[in-house]
């Protein structure tokens, strides 16, 4: 269920330097982006289908063999080997912590850990309102680019000739 298509498409972009936002106007045909959109939702709905028939033969699997609540379970037959593994999440209260570390041992707070994070909307606020505060910040800041966001939805304004 392939399309072939080549998207030769040029692009001019908008900086909106209030939000951060880029916009992308595009230059190219409306057919060809018309026909990549309907290309990405038929593979999408593809993927959908296949993740949910791979999750339910997950959970066959894990009916047939076992899952321990935490750890991993094997089982051989044939030329099959089957592995689960359990897990449990954990989370730390740090309020309950806070109100228990003065008794807790020190071997107790060996298993706890601070993890210093940036606060990006605040992050994001500095850059605009003070620019130099948020240079000095930017030295200890790496950043990198993230995946692309792909959004298609149906245009319910367009006639479909229905």
């Amino acid at each position: 269920m392939g399309l072939d298509f080549e998207l030769d498409l040029k692009y001019t972009s908008t900086l909106n330097e209030e939000t951060g936002e880029l916009t992308m106007n595009h230059e190219g045909s409306n057919k060809q982006i018309e026909e990549a959109a309907e290309h990405l939702m038929a593979v999408k709905s593809i993927e959908c289908s296949a993740k949910e028939e791979r999750i339910r033969a997950e959970q066959h699997l894990c009916e047939l063999v076992g899952v321990r609540p935490e750890g991993a379970t094997s089982f051989t037959s044939g030329q099959w080997m089957v592995r689960t593994v359990g897990k449990l999440y954990r989370k730390l209260d740090a309020a309950a912590y806070e109100v228990l570390s003065a008794d807790l041992p020190l071997a107790a707070h060996a298993s706890v850990r601070t993890k210093l994070e940036l606060n990006l909307s605040n992050l994001r606020d500095l850059q605009l309102s003070d620019p130099d505060a948020y240079g000095m910040l930017a030295q200890c800041i790496t950043t990198t680019p993230g995946k692309p966001s792909v959004n298609v939805d149906f245009n319910m304004e367009e006639d479909h000739g229905d």
